[in-house]
């Protein structure tokens, strides 16, 4: 527990001191998955890691629904998800979405 507490006051320390930094180690999605899907239509059956996120088009004539939540033109959604064609999105016909998966 001493040690523990030991880092934490060195951490505060190179804070107070502007010394200290954060090494973020960013890895990149293997793959990227993007498109549009005019309505009526459906995601791709795509497998993806990372899940994905929604975007009603910012022209829609209604709000879109991704599963039971609705999204007004322009709003997004983020989703949890390992395949897209798991994404149910529905609205009126000729409204656009578009999606981002990787």
């Amino acid at each position: 527990m001493v040690a523990y507490l030991d880092r934490i006051v060195a951490a505060v320390e190179q804070i107070v001191q502007g010394t200290w930094s954060i090494i973020a180690n960013i890895i990149p999605p293997s793959q990227v998955y993007d498109d549009s899907v005019t309505l009526p239509g459906v995601l791709p059956d795509q497998v993806v890691k990372r899940g994905a996120v929604v975007k009603a088009d910012e022209n829609n004539v209604a709000n879109v629904l991704v599963g039971t939540f609705p999204l007004a033109p322009g709003e997004s959604l983020p989703i949890e998800i390992d395949n897209l064609n798991k994404i149910l999105v529905t609205g009126t016909a000729g409204d656009i979405v578009y999606y981002y998966g990787s």
